[in-house]
């Protein structure tokens, strides 16, 4: 993400000493989204595949019982797959998040406005302040964004591996648990009881999606972690991360 940026950065400076006349806000706002969106678009789907793997690999393999033994077969190797396809694509469309486009457009208007346009008229000095400015704001707006996308992606790594450990093994049902309970969905889920194996083939069944499919699945309304929803949740096995930064986890549930 570093290397997208820095890119990025190096290629506006470029477009920048190229022009003879300053660029309109609303030019320099497009050039902006339409460099980023290419040095995003070329983020190393090969090094996040090896990442994911190696999470998926760990968390399948980690709190297992003594003696219990767990196979690596071909749904895992489609769920990899899956995982690693679907970060790729939420990493690569970092830039076209409306949350990202707002501030990449504040960050323009902030430019001109407080720096003045004239700042473009003191020449490779001018442009080079425009640079840092770029670099800083746009290290300011990557760290809390990656951050939602990463630790989304973590825990939905560790709850799939989780949930095909359980099947290996033989655990029949699971538990959700929602640590932080920061939203009315997540405090009204804590402590549900889903069936493992609905829970596992319903993973199945999205590790057969392209990205674009498994996003328009979440944006449909039947599928948005609403309190009215929660009980269809539970019953199709419908495992957390529900929202972006949602921290729930799985555990196998041992009857008494």
């Amino acid at each position: 993400m570093q290397g997208a940026r820095e890119a990025a950065i190096n290629d506006i400076e470029k477009w920048l000493r190229s022009l003879d006349s300053p660029p309109t806000e609303n030019e320099f706002i497009s050039k902006l989204h339409e460099v980023l969106g290419s040095a995003y678009g070329k983020i190393d789907a090969a090094a996040i595949g090896t990442v994911v793997k190696e999470m998926y690999s760990a968390f399948k393999i980690a709190d297992l019982s003594p003696g219990a033994e767990v196979v690596f077969g071909g749904a895992d190797i489609r769920t990899i797959d899956f995982l690693s396809s679907l970060d790729n694509f939420y990493l690569s469309k970092f830039v076209q998040n409306p949350d990202v486009v707002s501030q990449l457009n504040d960050l323009i208007k902030n430019l001109y406005s407080e720096e003045g346009i004239g700042i473009f008229g003191r020449g490779p000095e001018g442009i080079e302040e425009i640079k840092n400015f770029l670099s800083q704001k746009l290290i300011d707006l990557q760290d809390y964004q990656i951050q939602r996308i990463v630790d989304t992606a973590v825990e939905r790594s560790r709850n799939w591996a989780h949930i095909s450990q359980m099947h290996d093994i033989g655990i029949t049902e699971l538990v959700v648990y929602e640590p932080t309970k920061d939203c009315p969905f997540c405090q009204a889920i804590d402590g549900a009881v889903i069936g493992v194996e609905k829970a596992y083939n319903n993973m199945l069944e999205m590790t057969k999606m392209s990205p674009e499919d498994y996003e328009a699945y979440l944006r449909d309304d039947n599928n948005s972690p609403a309190l009215q929803n929660m009980q269809s949740f539970v019953d199709a096995g419908k495992l957390p991360p529900y929202h972006p930064h949602c921290h729930g986890k799985i555990i196998k549930r041992v009857r008494q």
